[in-house]
This record gives structure tokens, sequence and C-alpha cells, in this order.
């Protein structure tokens, strides 16, 4: 009975998930991830007209994406170098020479090429400079949050987890939007923009394409138990590091 006590006490009743941390049954599947998500968006609203600009270079990143293809293969082998203009950009050329012709193609490719660079250095700056004052804002939050909490609150929790979830989720969060989200939504719009080439030129073949997406679908779904029991045991390891270390520092 004390047994059955204390694995209700771990795993969530509702699906059965692992808490990541004991004393605050949050259960990561349970939760409601779009509440979370937009109370986080909302902290972006001073910046609209930057996550407007970086919604626009995503679009732009994206059509250079889809063109690299074009001039890398369609191009490059089956006009220039197979030495046919026929159904290609070259076509309306008034120029014979097949050298000239790879000369141009080598400088659209360098112009592609040093959008891409341009796209990304300018989102990267934008995203810079407004992700930090949002999480600097969070980080503010959170600490007068706890300074309104009761004294049980801090008895009751260990000062590494305290730590642990401050300055870990706060990282966490400025690696979604610093590192995930501006390489996100760039590789999405290169899908969607690649997908319509393939299907306006050929169906068949891009149906084969797709059809190998289900499979990883799958392989990522089965994986996700395993990935949220190794995020629970690297929390754990971080709150019990943090504890011992301001411990002994403190000593």
């Amino acid at each position: 009975k004390g047994a059955h006590r204390h694995e209700d006490d771990i795993f969530c009743p509702k699906c059965g998930t692992k808490y990541i941390d004991r004393d605050r049954k949050l259960c990561p599947k349970c939760m409601d991830k779009r509440k979370i998500f937009f109370r986080l968006a909302s902290y972006f609203k001073p910046y609209k007209f930057h996550l407007a600009a970086i919604c626009v270079l995503c679009i732009l990143s994206a059509l250079v994406n889809s063109v690299w293809p074009l001039l890398n293969g369609t191009l490059l082998y089956d006009a220039v170098l197979a030495k046919n203009k026929a159904n290609s950009v070259f076509e309306a050329l008034p120029i014979e020479d097949y050298a000239v012709l790879l000369l141009i193609l080598v400088l659209m490719m360098v112009g592609v090429k040093l959008l891409q660079q341009l796209f990304g250095v300018i989102q990267g700056v934008i995203v810079a400079k407004i992700v930090p004052n949002v999480i600097a804002r969070l980080k503010n939050k959170v600490f007068a949050s706890i300074g309104h909490l009761s004294v049980s609150f801090f008895s009751d929790k260990e000062t590494g987890g305290l730590m642990s979830r401050i300055v870990d989720d706060a990282a966490n969060v400025t690696n979604i939007f610093i590192d995930g989200l501006p390489f996100i939504l760039p590789n999405l719009f290169t899908i969607i923009f690649s997908y319509v080439v393939m299907f306006t030129t050929s169906p068949v073949l891009a149906l084969v394409a797709i059809a190998t997406l289900p499979p990883a679908v799958i392989i990522s779904i089965k994986m996700e138990p395993i990935l949220w029991h190794y995020n629970s045991r690297q929390f754990q390891t971080h709150r019990d590091f943090r504890s011992k270390l301001n411990d002994n520092l403190t000593g």
C-alpha cells in the first residue's frame, strides 16, 4: 500500500507519465501547451514589427532556397553542361557560347548564396535584439512572483530545484526562440515551396517522396516517451547538482 502511494506520487494518474519533478506534480503531456505558448508570446507584443520582418525574411529565404535546386540541378546539368538551351531560362538569351552561360550561371549561384547569408544575418540580428529583452522581462516576472510566495514554499523545495527551474527554464526558452524558431520557420516555408515545385514538375515522384514521411512521424511519436524520460532524469541531475553545489559553496 505504501509502495502504491509512492508510485502515485511519481506518475501522472491521468496518462501515467512520470513527473519531471515529484514535488511539482506537473505532467508534461497533460499540460495545456497552447496556453503556455500564448503566455510566452504575450511578451513579444512590443516587437510586432520585428516579428513581421522576421516572417518576411523567412519567406524570402525559403524562396531563395527553392531557387537553388533549379540552378544547381536543372540549369547546370540539363541546360549548360548538356549544351541544351531548350526549356530553360537561357533560351531567350542570344548567347551561343556555353562558357559564357556557365559564367552567368555561376554568378547567379553566388548571388543566391549571398542572398541566403544576408537574409540569415539580418534575421539573426533582429532575433538577437528582441529575445534577450523578452527573457529579461520573463526572469523579472518569475523573481517577482517568487517574492510573493510563502515561507513554506521555500522550506519544502530544494535550492537546486528552484535554481534549475529559474535558470534552466529561462535558458531553454532562450534556445527555443534563438536557435529553434528562426530555423524552423525558413525550413517550413522551404518545404512548402519545394512541394509546390515537386507537384508541378512530377506529381508521381512527389507522392513517392511524401510516402516516406509517415514512418518518420511514427518513429518520432514512439520516441517521445523515451525522450521525456531522459529529460526528467536530466532535470533531476541538474537539480541535485545545483543543490550540492550551493550547499558546499555556502558552507
